[in-house]
């Protein structure tokens, strides 16, 4: 039986946040669905003006793998009480949970990364990280697990943190078999950032 794959959207989410684990995903035809959903559904558009049209989330109850994209965008919808309140409802049915960029703030947000170590995009680190001080950030990190959750950097990191989780649940075989459809050539070490050091962004 294919696992359901909800990624959650909003109106402005970074395209490659979202789309970059679609495509390693997406892959996978005979194992998962993809289906993109937002809180009310119907179309949006992404940070970079890409129409996308989605599903309500409650039309797509409990599915077994979330993803959560990032963006500018993140700092609204994380103070909006029904959407969090939808995520956290996601996110605790779920089997797992993959974050891009700041989407781990929406997670963290929710209150489900308390205790954990976890990471976020470099660009806006020093500036949201002590808003959720039960999460144990980690800086140095392309990607981090913990448990059902998988939290990525900056944007492409999603791409390598969702070849690790295709290797983990579906084996080696299957993140091969996407690596070579993309010609993409799999980072497999999540300490391995070479984006430590990016300077803050002036949001």
């Amino acid at each position: 039986m294919k696992k359901t794959v909800a990624v959650i959207m909003y109106e402005g989410f970074q395209t490659q946040d979202a789309m970059g684990p679609i495509e390693v995903l997406g892959d996978l035809v005979d194992l998962v669905e993809i289906r993109c959903v937002s809180l009310k559904g119907g179309l949006l558009k992404t940070y970079q003006g890409v129409p996308v049209m989605t599903e309500p989330m409650d039309q797509v109850p409990n599915p077994d793998i979330v993803v959560i994209p990032g963006g500018r965008a993140t700092f609204e919808v994380m103070n909006d009480p029904e959407f969090i309140g939808k995520v956290r409802s996601y996110v605790e049915s779920a089997e797992y949970c993959l974050t891009v960029c700041t989407g781990s703030l929406i997670v963290a947000a929710a209150g489900l990364l308390d205790g954990r170590p976890a990471t976020t995009n470099k660009s806006v680190y020093e500036m949201v990280t002590p808003n959720f001080p039960k999460v144990e950030w980690k800086r140095k990190a392309r990607w981090v697990k913990s448990g059902k959750f998988y939290t990525s950097s900056g944007v492409t990191a999603g791409i390598d943190m969702a070849f690790d989780f295709v290797k983990d649940i579906f084996g080696e075989e299957a993140a091969q078999a996407s690596s070579y459809e993309m010609e993409y050539q799999i980072m497999s070490d999540p300490d391995n950032d070479p984006f430590f050091d990016c300077p803050q962004l002036q949001l």
